[in-house]
């Protein structure tokens, strides 16, 4: 946790072999991080990218608990 709101997420993956994404070998990333905006709510932002294919997405996430 960076403050009691803000979180950063992280995650790395080495992808051997993947058949439903085609690939052999890779590399796959997830960077972002979490703000809390309330008690019960939370909203993400993260990129995920995808090597050496060199594929990129954004997400964005709204979490609420109850």
């Amino acid at each position: 946790s960076l403050t009691d709101k803000i979180d950063l997420i992280a995650r790395y993956d080495y992808i051997n072999r993947s058949i439903p994404m085609n690939i052999e070998n890779g590399n796959f990333l997830i960077a972002g991080f979490q703000y809390k905006l309330h008690k019960n709510l939370s909203f993400s932002l993260n990129l995920r990218a995808l090597m050496p294919q060199e594929k990129y997405w954004v997400y964005s996430n709204f979490g609420v608990s109850f």
